[in-house]
């Protein structure tokens, strides 16, 4: 669910198109759809789907979600974080929902 409400997101965010015009990845995507459709049914005696790359940043760390599920007490303590915010943490991975923490914090447990 998390990645497809990425991509929505994403969809209106324009970049350098056809003589380096800005168009929206929306647009993007039909226009090529439109090309590929033209190329199957005849209309179209060749097909040039040109799309950009784009570099996708992470906003999260992999190994954050398991070390917050095997913190120990000490651990937690030396972290400065509160047994409930832990367990609350614990509760929505658990769930697979995602987890937010401080900067500071998610630096400590990158570490």
């Amino acid at each position: 669910m998390m990645l497809i409400e990425k991509i929505i997101l994403n969809m209106d965010r324009e970049v350098a198109y056809e003589l380096n015009k800005q168009y929206s990845y929306q647009s993007i995507l039909f226009d090529c759809a439109q090309q590929l459709a033209n190329y199957t049914i005849g209309t179209r005696k060749h097909i040039q789907l040109n799309v950009s790359t784009t570099k996708i940043r992470r906003t999260d760390l992999l190994e954050v979600p398991e070390k917050i599920l095997t913190l120990s007490p000490d651990e937690r303590k030396g972290l400065g974080i509160n047994r409930s915010t832990l367990w609350y943490q614990q509760k929505k991975l658990a769930g697979g929902k995602q987890v937010n923490a401080y900067s500071k914090i998610m630096s400590k447990l990158a570490a």
